[in-house]
């Protein structure tokens, strides 16, 4: 018979906390903190800092539940795994990133990798977290749930110093105050969805000022081109056409 409590083996397993993703200058000292792991039943045995991929540092003591060490001297974004034992043996694994320096739109959009399976030239970043600036351009609501309230808000944000390579689309956020015309930092995930690359999920959203004017940018329509190739310099970006043409419409077939 089922009870619906939950199967006691479990709380025999600790819970890993590798502490929050952090941004941080270069050169500064670090701390990566794992002392709020827990484990229900028994104690936290013993730690395993180890790191994964970024720039090699040397942590001060990876068998401890805290620990430290130096940011390197160049931009890098730092993966470490911890992995977290209790007294009866079982184990958890938890991951957290350190971003060193700061990262531009451009450091996101520019490739030179042309891609494959229709992803056009895919950033160089994806699958990493990272923190980000840049000013709103166009802002999108969207009501999910069919209850007449816009309850998500996707938007674009652009560096206003560059006129390639610098601006993207942010999917999914709950900052439904968001304007056009907002100074923004945040943390967000780099992906690639079918050929669009955007920020997802954004967190920690800060608005730095307001109502900061940014022109687009003039473009030809053969300057973006209708497949892949020098018009995914725009991707994101506010542009604008002047004197287009139309010299062809696509009829479309539908059915009833």
């Amino acid at each position: 018979t089922t009870t619906g409590e939950p199967d006691s083996s479990c709380l025999l397993y600790p819970s890993c906390e590798a502490g929050e993703n952090q941004q941080v200058d270069y050169g500064t000292s670090v701390t990566l903190d794992g002392s709020s792991s827990y484990s229900q039943i028994g104690s936290i045995f013993g730690y395993s800092w180890n790191q994964v991929s970024g720039i090699a540092v040397n942590l001060s003591n990876n068998e401890s539940s805290i620990v430290t060490f130096t940011a390197p001297a160049d931009f890098t974004i730092l993966t470490f795994s911890l992995e977290v034992t209790n007294s009866f043996g079982n184990s958890d694994i938890d991951y957290v990133t350190v971003q060193v320096g700061e990262i531009s739109l451009y450091d996101i959009q520019y490739s030179t990798d042309q891609g494959v399976d229709g992803n056009c030239y895919p950033s160089e970043l994806v699958g990493n977290n990272v923190s980000v600036s840049g000013v709103v351009t166009v802002r999108r609501s969207f009501d999910t749930d069919d209850d007449d309230i816009n309850d998500r808000t996707d938007f674009f944000i652009q560096d206003r110093s560059l006129s390639e390579w610098g601006g993207v689309y942010v999917y999914r956020s709950n900052v439904g105050s968001l304007a056009v015309g907002d100074s923004v930092n945040f943390d967000a995930s780099v992906v690639e969805y079918y050929g669009l690359t955007e920020l997802s999920y954004p967190e920690n959203i800060e608005v730095k000022s307001q109502n900061n004017s940014i022109d687009p940018i003039l473009v030809s329509t053969g300057d973006v081109g209708l497949s892949c190739g020098d018009g995914e310099k725009y991707e994101g970006m506010f542009i604008k056409f002047s004197n287009a043409t139309v010299t062809n419409i696509e009829s479309v077939l539908t059915t009833s």
